[in-house]
């Protein structure tokens, strides 16, 4: 059994194999840590928590540390968080913001960098559990992910550095993430999905008995939201 960790307040971190999310790294060390927005990935690099343990990321292009003086002078609006022992570094955002961020040679053996379509654009609880499925993980149990199972939206951390200071309905996050699990679900149904719920005796989650399956509007993986990617014949 894989048990992957959310940050849902009051969660607890379980016996066993675990993967976690985010800013779960301040209190417990997972197997591999899952991180996809920007702030937190800073954090993490910055904190120098990829020394020793396996982060998560996505895709990431690195560059040499040669050519950031050439890179720094391409962007405005620079946030740099760069070391003068880091060998490598990575560009992220856009014009209107960039983060560069630099990396050691001890950090980047530690980071994991996934590039399957079907985890495009997924926040970082979905990612996790998308990159379990696609790695043969056969039972995975959902820990501290209460959004997804009864619509509690606190947070463990939120209120604290890159976290919100409240979560509710409207929640991009929330609503997002919703619709990535139903669609994770509905492409990996040989796979035995739980929430820790001693109420349910982990009974195995079924996407179409979710409360919010019907109003939860449709995510297609390796695209986004069905309604960002129709082509419409003019």
């Amino acid at each position: 059994m894989l048990y992957i960790v959310g940050n849902s307040k009051g969660r607890e971190i379980p016996q066993g194999r675990w993967w976690g999310c985010n800013a779960v790294y301040r209190d417990a060390n997972p197997e591999i840590l899952f991180t996809v927005d920007i702030p937190m990935q800073r954090e993490i690099i910055e904190h120098g928590y990829a020394d020793g343990n396996k982060v998560a990321v996505g895709e990431w292009d690195y560059l040499p540390i040669e050519m950031l003086d050439i890179m720094r002078s391409g962007f405005k609006n620079v946030v740099e968080s760069v070391r003068p022992f880091d060998t490598h570094f990575v560009v992220q955002g856009d014009d209107e913001s960039t983060t560069i961020l630099g990396l050691s040679d001890s950090q980047m053996k530690n980071i994991i960098m996934y590039n399957n379509p079907i985890l495009k654009n997924l926040f970082c609880g979905m990612s996790a559990l998308g990159y379990a499925c696609l790695h043969n993980e056969k039972e995975i149990t959902l820990v501290g992910m209460s959004a997804l199972e009864d619509g509690n939206y606190e947070n463990q951390y939120q209120g604290t550095d890159n976290y919100p200071s409240k979560y509710n309905e409207e929640s991009r996050v929330i609503n997002a993430q919703r619709s990535q699990f139903i669609s994770l679900l509905q492409e990996f149904e040989d796979v035995e999905i739980y929430f820790e719920n001693p109420l349910t005796n982990n009974a195995k989650v079924e996407y179409n008995k979710l409360y919010y399956y019907e109003s939860s509007e449709r995510w297609i993986l390796s695209q986004g939201f069905e309604s960002d990617t129709m082509q419409y014949d003019v």
